[in-house]
């Protein structure tokens, strides 16, 4: 599975190797920028417009980043708080560095070596969890800030698109029982955030690491998709209870809100869960904006800066949202990507990004159900964690997915 590569591209891939390192563990800011914008511009002058060859889904790619300049352009501008031209010059400039990542990672799949990559994910993982749990360092002077821990939310999106692809070089590297520990830190390092979402998405990623060191498991998942799905209707009954009460006893050390979601008591009963009814509100928030503006939106990050009406506020199932007015909701953001999308770049936008998630996802299926899920795979499950994950937060803008969609889509390429 190690690939050389030509001389001429192993400069490139160093500088890739440490890009993907800040990318996974983004601790270093330059002049108000992360690192890994330098280091991506410095690859793009090193090696030439790239992006004039042909790939899979470069015209979708290119045709979202016009859905996302011309939402900027046509944006409500009298309706949206503290908008300025440079900010929407900025973000401007980072969706198009984002774009060109994912082109970057599609239109040079063949010379990118993937276990190098993965490796520097790791590595970067590594960093992350010591920045977050133990060392945690915040200094910064002369335009540069160093910051060590990730905002949870952050961290847990990072772990869940991370922990797949840097098993394409743990896999490789150790053996199967070191990799079924390293596994099991990955879960535990999720479950002390005290998450709910992260945990229960990083056990099923975790499930095709299992499936890749036993082939085997393959068929009898989708023989066992049926029972699963009755299981799971069966787990609401009463009859199971005693055992879930148990399971929850065992979990709750180290996650107490999945203990309680897993009872279906206090942060655990959803009616009840303040999270939960916060991104109802926002869901609702969304639907106001897009009768407002259904086609392009409101622009790129304005759905936090977007005061809307929020006609459901008064409703008695928010009646637990009520320590906080609208207009402190109106500067929330969307918690949920797909959300965020449809404000802010419209229903052209949510098509054009959905179908980049699907060709990979349809790809990923098809070779499931053939029996042909390989390690070099691996990053499609990436994209599955993420993808999922994007229903409970607003991470469009930021490195991390358009990398990981960029590797995935390249993936669509290796049978």
């Amino acid at each position: 599975m190690k690939r050389t590569q030509s001389n001429s591209f192993a400069g490139i891939q160093s500088l890739l190797n440490l890009f993907t390192f800040f990318v996974v563990f983004p601790a270093l800011d330059v002049l108000g920028n992360s690192v890994t914008f330098y280091i991506f511009l410095y690859i793009i002058f090193s090696i030439g417009i790239f992006w004039s060859a042909s790939f899979k889904a470069k015209s979708l790619l290119f045709l979202f980043l016009g859905v996302v300049l011309l939402s900027g352009i046509l944006a409500p501008h009298d309706r949206i708080r503290d908008k300025t031209f440079s900010s929407g010059f900025i973000i401007s400039i980072q969706f198009t560095y984002w774009i060109l990542l994912a082109c970057f990672m599609v239109g040079f799949r063949d010379k990118i070596n993937l276990y190098e990559l993965s490796k520097w994910v790791f590595y970067g993982v590594i960093a992350a969890v010591i920045g977050y749990f133990v060392i945690v360092l915040k200094v910064g002077g002369g335009g540069v800030f160093i910051n060590t821990k990730m905002p949870r939310n952050a961290y847990v999106f990072t772990m869940l698109c991370s922990m797949p692809l840097s098993f394409y070089y743990l896999m490789q590297r150790y053996s199967k029982y070191a990799v079924y520990f390293i596994l099991l830190c990955f879960i535990v390092a999720l479950l002390l955030t005290n998450g709910r979402s992260g945990a229960i998405i990083i056990m099923l990623e975790s499930i095709f690491v299992f499936i890749l060191f036993n082939p085997r498991l393959l068929k009898f998942l989708k023989i066992l998709l049926a029972p699963m799905i009755l299981l799971v209707l069966f787990v609401q009954s009463d009859a199971i209870q005693p055992y879930m009460e148990s399971f929850a006893e065992q979990v709750e050390p180290l996650s107490p809100r999945l203990a309680s979601l897993i009872l279906g008591e206090e942060e655990g009963d959803l009616s009840q869960d303040k999270s939960w009814l916060h991104r109802q509100l926002m869901i609702d928030k969304s639907f106001e904006i897009f009768e407002e503006y259904p086609l392009l939106g409101i622009g790129a990050t304005n759905f936090s800066k977007f005061d809307s009406e929020l006609e459901t506020f008064d409703e008695d199932r928010y009646t637990r949202l009520g320590n906080h007015d609208r207009d402190w909701y109106n500067n929330r953001s969307a918690h949920n990507t797909y959300v965020q999308i449809l404000s802010e770049f419209g229903v052209i936008g949510l098509a054009i990004f959905l179908t980049l998630l699907l060709i990979p996802l349809t790809f990923l299926i098809k070779i499931l159900f053939n029996n042909e899920f390989k390690i070099h795979h691996l990053p499609l499950i990436s994209l599955m964690g993420m993808s999922i994950h994007f229903y409970a937060i607003s991470t469009i803008t930021g490195a991390v997915p358009w990398m990981i969609l960029g590797l995935a889509i390249a993936c669509t390429y290796r049978k």
